[in-house]
């Protein structure tokens, strides 16, 4: 069943490229990531996982009815910004899951895990008034 659902898909972006040619459509990344998710819904709900289906449709709805505010956010981040938010990442994702979650030191006061939460938290608390800030002064300005 899936190389059926697998080759109807192949058809019809087959059919959109044709229809595009003739057509002045613009297709964007967004809706190719919508195909692709489609596919997978039904792929999800042929396998029965009609919750899982369900909740993913959604969360990808919710996202492409946002897609002028994400736009116009990713419009506003400035090159530091965005390399604060990579930073970020790397410690949040990167490097905190991988510390020892052990007590050391004098009466086992030192804790790694415990102190890399404190850092993600408090650079996240940063990183959101930043944001905050910076969203209420664009708006204060025009």
């Amino acid at each position: 069943m899936p190389i059926i659902g697998l080759g109807a898909f192949i058809f019809f972006l087959g059919f959109n490229h044709l229809h595009k040619e003739t057509v002045e459509y613009e297709r964007s990344f967004t809706t190719n990531i919508a195909l692709i998710s489609t596919v997978l819904l039904g792929l999800m709900v042929s396998a029965e996982y009609y919750r899982n289906a369900v909740a993913t449709a959604v969360i990808i709805v919710t996202l492409l009815s946002l897609k002028t505010r994400f736009h116009t956010i990713i419009r506003n981040i400035t090159s530091d910004e965005l390399f604060a938010l990579i930073k970020f990442s790397i410690i949040a994702l990167l490097i905190l899951p991988f510390l020892p979650n052990n007590n050391y030191g004098p009466n086992e006061l030192i804790n790694p895990f415990e102190i890399g939460s404190i850092i993600v938290i408090v650079s996240f608390t940063l990183h959101l008034n930043h944001l905050v800030a910076s969203t209420i002064a664009s708006a204060i300005s025009g």
